[in-house]
């Protein structure tokens, strides 16, 4: 039963607010991307001027995923705020440079 409960927790997403900014975890998925914007909107919308997300805890990392990275980086943008990707996983790292994003997550 623990292992079924440990492979919840992989899949399961969070991103929390932190001293340095926020820490992303979990699975960034399809199934994820939806809630995890819902919830940055609603955190994000308190930040003055620039912040960071970790990304350290990423288990998982799929083209939605990647995608909300990119949309929070535009989102950022338009409010005049600077947003700062740390600590990438080397499959966030790889993705981004399949699909030619790095430069615009800036990793």
């Amino acid at each position: 039963m623990a292992s079924n409960q440990q492979a919840a927790d992989k899949k399961a997403s969070r991103l929390t607010q932190t001293a340095e900014g926020f820490e992303l975890a979990g699975s960034i998925a399809f199934e994820t991307v939806n809630t995890l914007w819902q919830q940055s909107l609603r955190l994000f919308e308190k930040v003055e001027h620039s912040f960071c997300v970790d990304l350290s805890k990423v288990t998982e990392l799929d083209s939605a995923g990647l995608g909300l990275l990119v949309a929070w980086k535009k989102w950022a943008k338009t409010h005049d705020l600077v947003i700062a990707y740390t600590k990438p996983p080397n499959r966030l790292l790889a993705l981004a440079e399949v699909n030619r994003v790095s430069s615009i997550l800036e990793l």
